[in-house]
């Protein structure tokens, strides 16, 4: 294989997350993955490496560095190259530039063309670090394109150039933000910034619960995935007190570890559930797993295994939806309410099978350790 036909996000080699670096602590790391997001980057990055005598410019150059973190060296991207070509060629057209869905595409010249259409480029990365919060905690990290002070954004996805068009990418486009259960999500800021999660377009908040994902705003692709940095030992407690200090959201570290940093191994997922933590009951009927949905959404996930006479689960369905709707009428939120049952055996065709009764509140505490911390009220203050 030629070392051309390797796609130019795989030869950055250095780390971003090693200690000593700036992202050394980040949470998440946003990676560049087309070629425009890349082209995106590098303009920045240049920019970056500007003089100015000009004290406005100078802050948003370095508000703007915070939260990237940059090659040491230019390297080639032959992609860039073809693209940049190709820009050149079709400034009259209105037929997309670039296909992110197809990168193989633009691969179609030979390698004496591929030799000419080398381009160096600034690489590297975006990343959310908690010990660095936005310029508003509340809001969170606001994406977009370059804007003049004082309304900064933090990730800067491109200049306002020629290309900028071709980026698609909004002054205020989407918020990054960490949700109450630790996890980091995005959200669109209006309906016209196109902001999609592993191909679907949003339209509102999508949490990511799983260890990595695609994420797109505009024409610009990404990888954005969990850092070393949100592995650490230390990580929950950091999070507990960003999420007290700047979100005034009070959290217990016992609560927070039932939503740990997703899991690198492949995530075990039930419907629309990703067990988040795995079995953290066990009792005579089944055993309880603690589980996320993309909406930010936590359950308790009790799976039970049943044979082919299914009526004694039938009547506990129909115990848990009865006590659901007396919480919902009296407004009760200590008590578990079932939300949905799952199994993997619709036809009763199997001999045995798995049923999941998914509940929340998911919660640290069971009934005789809520009564013990005194969270029910007693005899005539009930």
């Amino acid at each position: 294989m030629d070392i051309s036909d390797i796609p130019s996000s795989q030869e950055t080699v250095e780390d971003p997350t090693l200690p000593g670096s700036s992202a050394e602590g980040a949470t998440i790391i946003l990676t560049p993955e087309n070629a425009e997001a890349r082209l995106a980057f590098s303009e920045v990055a240049e920019w970056l490496q500007g003089q100015s005598e000009d004290p406005h410019l100078q802050a948003a150059r370095q508000h703007t560095r915070k939260c990237m973190w940059i090659s040491s060296k230019q390297q080639n991207d032959r992609e860039i190259g073809r693209l940049l070509r190709a820009t050149s060629e079709n400034l009259s057209s209105s037929s997309p530039i670039s296909s992110p869905r197809d990168p193989k595409s633009s691969f179609r010249s030979n390698k004496s063309e591929d030799k000419s259409q080398e381009q160096l480029i600034w690489k590297g990365h975006y990343f959310i670090s908690l010990d660095q919060p936005p310029r508003n905690p509340s809001r969170g990290w606001v994406v977009g394109s370059l804007r003049d002070g004082p309304h900064l954004n933090d990730i800067v996805l491109c200049l306002r150039s020629g290309n900028e068009k071709m980026y698609k990418v909004r002054r205020n486009h989407a918020i990054l933000q960490i949700d109450e259960i630790s996890f980091i999500y995005v959200q669109p800021i209006t309906e016209r910034s196109i902001t999609m999660v592993n191909g679907d377009k949003i339209s509102r908040k999508r949490v990511f619960n799983q260890s990595s994902a695609r994420l797109a705003f505009g024409s610009l692709y990404y990888r954005i995935q969990y850092a070393r940095g949100s592995y650490a030992d230390d990580y929950p407690s950091r999070v507990k007190r960003y999420l007290d200090e700047h979100l005034q959201i009070p959290k217990t570290l016992l609560e927070l570890s039932l939503t740990p940093t997703p899991s690198e191994s492949s995530p075990i997922t039930i419907g629309q559930w990703t067990v988040s933590a795995g079995t953290v009951g066990k009792g005579a009927s089944g055993m309880v797993s603690i589980a996320s949905n993309d909406h930010g959404q936590r359950v308790a996930l009790k799976r039970v295994q049943v044979g082919r006479d299914r009526e004694h689960t039938r009547k506990v369905q129909t115990k848990l939806e009865t006590l659901a709707a007396l919480c919902q009428r009296k407004n009760e939120n200590r008590l578990l309410r079932l939300i949905e049952v799952i199994t993997d055996d619709v036809r009763s065709a199997n001999r045995i099978a798995d049923v999941w009764f998914v509940q929340e509140p998911a919660a640290q505490d069971i009934l005789s350790t809520a009564l013990t911390r005194g969270l029910f009220k007693q005899g005539r203050e009930r």
